[in-house]
C-alpha cells in the first residue's frame, strides 16, 4: 500500500484488534482501496452460491439454527527442526508471531494448524463456513449480535504445544437465535503454541 497499490487480502486479516487497527489507519491515510475476503463464496462449482440462494429463496424454511463444523486438521508431535530452505525468509514469514525454529509442519498448508499464525482452523478455515451462513441469513454486513466462546482439556506434549480437545463457539443473530460453530475431536484440533 505505501507504493499507492490497491489490496485484495485474503483472510485470515490479522491475528489482533491492534494489528487491525494499523492496517485501518494506513488505509486511510493513503486512500488506498483494500479490500478482504474468502473466495469461497464463487468457488467449488458454485455450490455455496447455489446454497446461498436456495436459502434466500425461503426453499429451506424458517432458519432456526445453524452449526458449522471444521474439518480433520493435522496433528502430531514432536516434529523436527530443520534450517529454513534457502528461498525462505523465514523471520519475515513469522511476521509478529512468537520467534520459534524453523520447521516445515509450520509453513504453506500446514500453517493454518498452528495458533500463532491464523489463529488456528476455526478463525482460518472456519471463517469460510461462517461467512456463507451469515451471507445466506443475510448478516453478511452486521454480524451476530452476541458471540460466546468455550474451550477445554489441552493436553500438554513434551514439545509444549498444547492440543485443545473440543472448542464451541456460538453466536445470536438478528434472524437466527443459535449459531455455532465447532471443533469436538482432536484430529479437528488447532495447534497452540
Amino acid at each position: 500500500m505505501p507504493t499507492g497499490k490497491d489490496v485484495y487480502c485474503e483472510k485470515p486479516l490479522t491475528l489482533t484488534i491492534d494489528y487491525e487497527k494499523l492496517l485501518r489507519q494506513g488505509v486511510k491515510e493513503r486512500g488506498n482501496v483494500f479490500q478482504v475476503g474468502t473466495q469461497q463464496r464463487s468457488e467449488f462449482g458454485l455450490k455455496f452460491l447455489n446454497a446461498f440462494a436456495l436459502c434466500r429463496a425461503g426453499r429451506l424454511g424458517e432458519i432456526r439454527r445453524i452449526t458449522c463444523a471444521i474439518g480433520e486438521a493435522k496433528t502430531g508431535v514432536p516434529f523436527e527442526e530443520q534450517k529454513p530452505p534457502s528461498h525462505l525468509d523465514w523471520d519475515r514469514w513469522s511476521g509478529p508471531a512468537p520467534k520459534v525454529d524453523y520447521i516445515p509442519e509450520r509453513v504453506h498448508y500446514m500453517f493454518r494448524y498452528w495458533y500463532a499464525y491464523p489463529g488456528g482452523p476455526v478463525t482460518d478455515w472456519g471463517v469460510h463456513h461462517v461467512d456463507i451462513a451469515q451471507w445466506a441469513i443475510g448478516v453478511s454486513d452486521s454480524g451476530p449480535v452476541s458471540i460466546q466462546g468455550h474451550g477445554a482439556n489441552f493436553k500438554i506434549f513434551r514439545t509444549d504445544t498444547r492440543l485443545p480437545l473440543a472448542s464451541t463457539s456460538s453466536a445470536r443473530t438478528p434472524t437466527v437465535p443459535k449459531f455455532s460453530s465447532s471443533t469436538t475431536r482432536v484430529r479437528s484440533s488447532t495447534l497452540v503454541c
